[in-house]
């Protein structure tokens, strides 16, 4: 199988169609499929986008906000719990570049996220909404953006 560089799939701003070469370069190496992106790369931008979200949150919390950072912090908890579950899947499963495999890994994401936010919801009544959503999204959100922009 030819080895594609992911800058050889983007154009001016065009949709493309992808072959299967080129869509199975997207994956992981580990997973049995070569790719520009890493999950140590991801993780990576992961924790670091949640901590610096943390720290703002930190840095700019007003008493009357409640516990922002303490909210923030749980944001960043229902954020690296699944997909640390995910790829701890994937990397038990042999056939991790399968189908069935990836499926049941966002299976267990999306219920392990539901749990979670639920948990949360029911042990800590006076948590602020605000800073755990917006932590929670621009963690989930701008890491893959932030991982791949530079494959």
């Amino acid at each position: 199988m030819p080895k594609l560089p992911c800058k050889s799939l983007q154009t001016n701003n065009k949709s493309i169609s992808l072959t299967k070469i080129a869509s199975n370069h997207i994956f992981d190496s580990r997973l049995g499929i070569t790719s520009c992106i890493r999950l140590t790369k991801v993780i990576i931008v992961q924790i670091v986008v949640s901590l610096v979200a943390a720290l703002a949150w930190w840095l700019f919390e007003e008493k009357s906000l409640g516990n922002a950072t303490l909210s923030s912090v749980f944001g960043i908890v229902v954020c690296w719990v699944p997909n640390a579950l995910f790829i701890a899947l994937l990397k038990k499963k042999k056939d991790a570049g399968s189908a069935f495999a990836w499926m049941l890994g966002e299976v267990v994401k999306l219920i392990s996220t539901i749990a979670l936010f639920i948990s949360i919801a029911l042990l800590y009544p006076n948590i602020y909404w605000p800073a755990l959503l917006v932590t929670y999204l621009v963690t989930l959100k701008t890491t893959y953006w932030l991982a791949i922009a530079r494959c």
